[in-house]
This record gives C-alpha cells, sequence and structure tokens, in this order.
C-alpha cells in the first residue's frame, strides 16, 4: 500500500516540475481533480483516455468512478473471513 502512495504522489511532482507549477487557484483545483481522476481510474484497472472520453462525449456506456470503488469495496467486505 505504501508503494502504491509513493507512486501517486510521483505522478503529481512529475507533473508539478513538468510544468512548473500552476498559475491560479482554480488551476491548482483541476489539477488536483484530474489528477485525482486518473490515479482512481488507474487502480480501478479503467483506461482514464477511455473514462473522458465517455463523460465528454455523454455516452456514459462506463459506470461512474463512484459506483466502481463502491463496487469493488462491497467485494472486498464479502472476501473478508467472519469475525
Amino acid at each position: 500500500m505504501r508503494d502504491e502512495n509513493q507512486r501517486d504522489i510521483r505522478t503529481w511532482v512529475c507533473k508539478r516540475k513538468i510544468s512548473v507549477g500552476v498559475r491560479s487557484d482554480a488551476g491548482a483545483q483541476a489539477w488536483d481533480t484530474f489528477l485525482s481522476l486518473a490515479v482512481t481510474a488507474r487502480k480501478l484497472g479503467v483506461s482514464f483516455y477511455h473514462y473522458l472520453l465517455d463523460r465528454i462525449s455523454d455516452i456514459y456506456a462506463l459506470p461512474s468512478l463512484a459506483d466502481m470503488v463502491r463496487q469493488q469495496s462491497q467485494v472486498q467486505v464479502k472476501a473478508l473471513p467472519p469475525p
């Protein structure tokens, strides 16, 4: 789990170095939002590009990331042994 978190942070740091930071608070918020979506999609095994394309083009063939996270957490809870 620690390696995953470090990889997520490293992604953000590399992006910040390449683009030399952000110019506004709104830009920082957008950057953080998109990075969060990208990391969540990667963890769920979903192509971030296809997810964005699905949403931007109003197709909605893919479930929302929130629904996928909920579904994944239910699967993990069912896999736990009884107390």
